[in-house]
């Protein structure tokens, strides 16, 4: 990229009250606790009954995890049946072996004072002595501090039993409020935006915000807690202090691509906020981000908020940059759709591609005459491509060429500047891209259907053949994508979720069948395709 292209932070005044206004009580928190039903940001409770800690691995909380591969990982039903005492942090306390003394044990079984009587009695067995030692009656004991635990406080100063002020302490004596919720909320799935500076906290929550409402991509919490501990880690004060390819790179050596995207989501989320959107802002950028422009028709499939990023820093030649930013304009204000200016794009960077490798000293579009693009038109059969590459980079062009003659946009273009029929290479008969009988006889077969190991699996795949959807269609469906008329009857907002509803409705009673649970329509279909599309974005639905 060259130094008139380079990357510049946006100027930040303004940006810290956009922050403020824009980022809404609910995630304006020190720690975030995401409902365990929320299906971009939050985790499912533990499968152990009882059990309030946030899942994970084989929906087990971590703690629960170790137990069952301590046991050797056997059936999870009977793991289940029988997952051990209950967790420390949730277990009850042991107490002072002496009836009715409800003070925390401090050896032997015994509270500190009942232990220094038992000492002093000169006997050998605590059980036996405690057994022997009046019953303890002291009413007065308030319970105070944490709500789950029943031992006496030791000292009328402090809140706690023995065991949680010594924890209290070993945390550094931080506030009895947050320490009560710190006890409360341990093991369950948590965002803490508490180690940033104040403008990059506002930043990592109001990115965190946007990710919920745009309910289509999850955000597990371990995700967005380690994109925070890089940002703390890089000792930025906001996220725009480095540019996109900056972060990148530094977080290159994370395997997941979940954990660099969000951090990347974070970035352009703030960078959108402090610049705005809309065509007087993308227009002079060398990356034009499609998904902020109003009006662009999207690719079939696809939903508003899907990000496509269309590329002219790889023109190299400034002159043919400008030009195909106000054709490229021209193409997306027309109504066409992303997918058809992106190959026009393409066309124009492979044109340049050609420029430099074949004639570099052409400075200015009268240089474009006929001879220069009959030698063009023996390049693209050297490069790497399909057939269909080789065909738009001579029928593209030609529109281009076309578009700056009728719009005026450069006097200069040579009227030798053209193609003609017959210079665009023939496209060989396209393949038929029907499935075979026997291999739809196979997919069909119920022996077959039946090999899925999730009811909503085979769900989906019925409704992909009963109404001939894309498996892009089934996972750009919205989560509670069904709306309900006056008589309570499913329908779908859009064609592709019409289509999928009417499939649900002439096979009901074989769906019901399959998920095994009445009522599908209005609910099953739903989580199908929302079980999808979280399935999209950690990468495994193509």
């Amino acid at each position: 990229m060259t130094a008139e292209t380079a990357w510049q932070r946006p100027a930040s005044t303004g940006l810290l009250t956009k922050l403020m206004t824009a980022v809404r009580p609910q995630f304006r928190v020190e720690v975030y606790l995401p409902d365990p039903g929320d299906r971009i940001l939050g985790r499912p409770l533990c499968s152990v009954l009882g059990c309030d800690r946030s899942g994970a691995e084989h929906r087990l909380c971590s703690a629960h995890g170790f137990r069952w591969r301590a046991a050797g990982c056997p059936d999870m039903s009977v793991f289940l049946a029988d997952p051990g005492p209950l967790l420390h942090g949730r277990i009850e306390l042991s107490g002072c072996a002496v009836d009715g003394c409800r003070y925390g044990t401090h050896g032997l079984g015994l509270c500190t004072r009942h232990r220094g009587r038992f000492t002093r009695s000169g006997q050998s067995e605590p059980a036996t002595w405690a057994a022997t030692f009046p019953t303890v009656s002291e009413p007065d004991h308030a319970q105070r501090g944490l709500p789950f635990c029943s031992l006496w406080i030791e000292y009328r100063h402090q809140l706690f039993c023995k065991s949680h002020h010594t924890r209290w302490c070993q945390l550094g004596r931080p506030a009895i409020q947050d320490y009560i919720t710190h006890c409360l909320d341990r093991g369950k799935a948590r965002i803490n935006f508490s180690t940033l500076t104040p403008q990059l906290k506002l930043e990592f929550q109001y990115a965190v915000q946007r990710r919920f409402d745009d309910n289509s991509i999850t955000a597990p919490t371990p995700v967005i807690n380690w994109a925070i501990r890089v940002a703390a880690n890089a000792g930025v004060s906001s996220l725009l202090d480095y540019d996109e390819d900056h972060w990148r790179a530094m977080t290159a050596s994370k395997s997941s691509c979940s954990y660099q995207g969000f951090l990347i989501h974070a970035r352009n989320a703030v960078e959108l906020l402090a610049q705005g959107t809309g065509w007087e802002v993308e227009y002079d950028r060398d990356i034009w981000r499609l998904h902020t422009l109003p009006g662009v028709t999207r690719n079939p499939g696809k939903t508003d908020n899907a990000r496509n990023n269309l590329r002219f820093d790889r023109i190299s030649q400034p002159w043919l940059r400008n030009l195909a930013k106000r054709w490229i304009r021209q193409r997306l204000v027309s109504g066409l759709a992303v997918s058809t200016v992106l190959v026009d794009a393409g066309a124009v960077t492979r044109f340049s591609r050609f420029l430099d490798q074949c004639s570099p000293t052409i400075s200015s579009l009268a240089g474009v005459d006929r001879p220069l693009l009959e030698r063009y038109l023996g390049w693209p059969a050297g490069q790497n491509g399909s057939q269909a590459m080789r065909e738009d980079a001579v029928t593209c062009l030609h529109t281009f060429f076309q578009a700056i003659r009728q719009h005026g946009w450069d006097d200069s273009l040579p009227t030798t500047a053209a193609f003609f029929p017959g210079d665009a290479p023939r496209r060989p008969p396209a393949a038929s891209r029907q499935l075979s009988e026997h291999v739809m006889a196979q997919i069909e077969s119920p022996a077959n259907l039946d090999r899925w190991s999730h009811p909503q699996c085979r769900l989906l795949t019925l409704i992909l053949i009963r109404c001939g959807l894309r498996a892009s269609d089934a996972t750009s469906l919205d989560f509670g994508c069904l709306i309900h008329d006056g008589q309570g009857a499913p329908q779908g907002p859009g064609k592709v979720a019409d289509r999928s509803c009417r499939a649900v409705l002439a096979g009901q009673h074989e769906f019901e069948w399959s998920v095994g649970v009445s009522g599908v329509m209005s609910d099953g279909f739903c989580d199908v395709a929302g079980s999808v599309q979280s399935k999209k974005s950690d990468g495994q639905v193509s």
